[in-house]
């Protein structure tokens, strides 16, 4: 699928490329100084064998509760070039047993570094993905939730990147940073007419900014920004309208140790989104934008990770606008530095603009993890999700129970 951007003249397999070249090109910007020396490689093979009890994350119609083995091989390769950046590259092979349709490859590369010009510091990283799946989406023949959507996209061919370049000064008081930022996703799935059959469309999101703060040496960082951004989505398959928008951020920050046992970095604040005239929902809304994470040492080899995330994004189906809400809790236990124990909560939300659709995705995980040696180690996970409606609606066929099991075994080198 490929799309305009505003005059046709752009389409959206363009910017992601685009974007790409661009966070690669300020990559490889001379940085001054002696130049460091390439480090060696660093190898990783995985092998995971799982049961996913519910492949499409639907209970109910012709692709509900269909339960499957799935075999996942992976590996990556990574290491520091000459010039100082970080490369790495992860591809992932998964076959499913009972549903060939769901089969793919998965290619992951990613560069980052960062460096020193004139008075300024600059970091820079890019990450390409191409999804080597099904050119046909899935076909549901009812409703469905927007994670069973999620859950069939994802493994469909693609190609996605997300991009970012920021460039600090610091003063004697504090510092001044410009920040960019782009994320975007070129499905390649073909347009059906066909009932229940999920039309995936194009998208991305690009945003840039300043910010202003202080930091000092072994203190917490504060900074307060403001960012302006652009939010595309494709009008495929003969679409009448689209949620393609304008929006302004204000966002306040603060990271780092704020005592022995606690480490935060969050951002935070509120998104002003302008849409076109006449598409499905307000004109104009006003959502909270949040990307926070601590962690707590409780007690020695004791650790708890809190993590949420809000923000306002456009649907891969098309039409339609959404505020993605995500909160995880994961409890980690070290029995010896070879053992360690796992346990978490997550609740994930899309709650759409315009029409009746409230998901969400209860979730309980536990995993062990036991380090064998240096190079191997074996990693038991389970997983039990409820997908529950929770608007007036309170449709049957968004609701599901799902059990992912699995045990997977990893070397390096």
């Amino acid at each position: 699928m490929h799309s305009s951007f505003h005059t046709g003249l752009l389409r959206c397999g363009r910017p992601i490329r685009a974007a790409a070249g661009i966070a690669a090109a300020s990559l490889f910007a001379t940085t001054g100084g002696a130049e460091p020396a390439a480090q060696a490689l660093k190898v990783a093979v995985g092998f995971e064998q799982a049961y996913d009890t519910d492949v499409f994350r639907m209970d109910q119609g012709p692709l509900g509760d269909r339960g499957s083995a799935v075999t996942t091989l992976s590996a990556q390769v990574s290491g520091t070039l000459p010039c100082g950046i970080a490369a790495s590259y992860a591809p992932m092979a998964a076959w499913y047993w009972s549903d060939s349709s769901e089969d793919n490859m998965r290619h992951v590369g990613t560069f980052s570094g960062k460096g020193e010009v004139a008075a300024a510091n600059w970091e820079a990283s890019t990450q390409t993905t191409y999804v080597d799946g099904s050119r046909q989406a899935p076909a549901f023949g009812l409703g469905h939730s927007c994670f069973t959507i999620a859950q069939g996209r994802e493994r469909r061919e693609q190609w996605q990147n997300r991009s970012s370049l920021a460039v600090r000064v610091d003063g004697p008081v504090g510092f001044v940073r410009a920040a960019g930022a782009f994320a975007g996703y070129d499905l390649r799935t073909v347009q059906s007419a066909a009932a229940g059959y999920d039309n995936y469309v194009d998208r991305y999101d690009i945003q840039g900014g300043v910010d202003a703060g202080c930091a000092g040496k072994g203190r917490p960082t504060f900074w307060l920004g403001y960012r302006h951004g652009y939010q595309f989505q494709d009008r495929d398959g003969g679409r009448p309208s689209d949620r393609s928008n304008h929006y302004d951020r204000l966002v306040f920050g603060v990271e780092g140790q704020l005592a022995p046992w606690l480490k935060i970095a969050v951002q935070a604040g509120p998104d002003y989104h302008h849409y076109a005239s006449g598409s499905a929902g307000h004109r104009y809304l006003t959502r909270l934008f949040a990307d926070a994470s601590a962690t707590l040492r409780v007690a020695p080899g004791d650790t708890v990770q809190l993590t949420t995330k809000h923000f306002q994004w456009v649907s891969s189906t098309g039409f339609a606008s959404y505020n993605d809400v995500s909160c995880q809790t994961v409890w980690k236990h070290d029995f010896s530095q070879s053992i360690s124990v796992t346990i978490g909560g997550k609740a994930l939300a899309g709650l759409y603009d315009g029409i009746v659709r409230k998901d969400w995705i209860y979730a309980g995980t536990a995993g062990v993890t036991w380090r064998a040696d240096a190079q191997w180690e074996w990693v038991f996970g389970y997983m039990h999700e409820i997908g529950h409606d929770a608007s007036a609606l309170n449709d049957p066929n968004r609701e599901w129970r799902r059990d992912l099991t699995s045990i997977g075994l990893t070397w390096k080198y």
